[in-house]
């Protein structure tokens, strides 16, 4: 995909670089950008993504996301944002097409019972021969495919890249377990749900939210 077709409604300050290049992969960790890819240099709550340019420009990445331009950094387009987290799914949802548009989407959020209610609503629909996806704490699943989980709700690129996967397999619904640092971290944005659903609300990962306040506001945003 073109880098002009990837920046598509996507706001940005400035591009310093040709915008007609090919991208052929997006990434916010360093470990796994590649030739020709794109390089999200975004700022996190234990590290800074701009810290990490050199290592993947090494890897080969034609472009980058970064907050503030770097005049010395060669052979490479950057792409100036006012916040490189805040568009991380918009660039998710255009590299991989929009994939959610494709899908019923229903989305489980609460302190408890989340996993649970994802794979009951599974059986349901797989047992009425409506094929679906599975995103959730204990494995993705995405008809034959199966990935053991690393985070309850996975980073916006992964979440879009998985639900391409499951359009491409021919699934039609996806029940997707949305936890509340996911939705506090903005990495649910661009799918559009047509079921929220709420288990219920107990005092738990204050350590993260601060206070109950905090951790209600995020459950609300489903």
């Amino acid at each position: 995909m073109k880098l002009k077709k990837l920046l598509k409604n996507i706001s940005y300050i400035e591009i310093k670089g040709p915008k007609d290049i090919e991208i052929s992969s997006i990434t916010q960790d360093s470990r796994l950008a590649s030739y020709n890819g794109l390089f999200i240099a975004k700022k996190g709550n234990n590290f800074d993504g701009s810290k990490f340019l050199d290592e993947a420009i090494l890897a080969g990445v034609s472009a980058a996301i970064v907050d503030i331009y770097d005049p010395f950094l060669k052979n490479i387009t950057q792409v100036i944002v006012r916040d490189a987290s805040s568009i991380e799914a918009d660039i998710a949802a255009n590299f991989y097409e929009n994939p959610s548009k494709e899908l019923f989407n229903i989305g489980i959020t609460g302190t408890n019972g989340k996993t649970t209610t994802s794979y009951l609503i599974k059986h349901i629909l797989d047992q009425n021969e409506k094929k679906s996806a599975l995103i959730g704490s204990i494995e993705y699943i995405l008809g034959d495919t199966k990935i053991e989980a690393k985070l309850t709700t996975p980073t916006s690129i992964n979440i879009h890249k998985y639900l391409k996967e499951a359009v491409d397999n021919n699934l039609k619904y996806l029940c997707m377990e949305v936890s509340s640092h996911g939705l506090e971290q903005n990495r649910q944005k661009n799918i559009d749900f047509d079921i929220a659903i709420f288990t219920n609300l107990s005092l738990d990962h204050l350590d993260y939210h601060k206070n109950f306040e905090n951790y209600k506001n995020a459950k609300k945003k489903l």
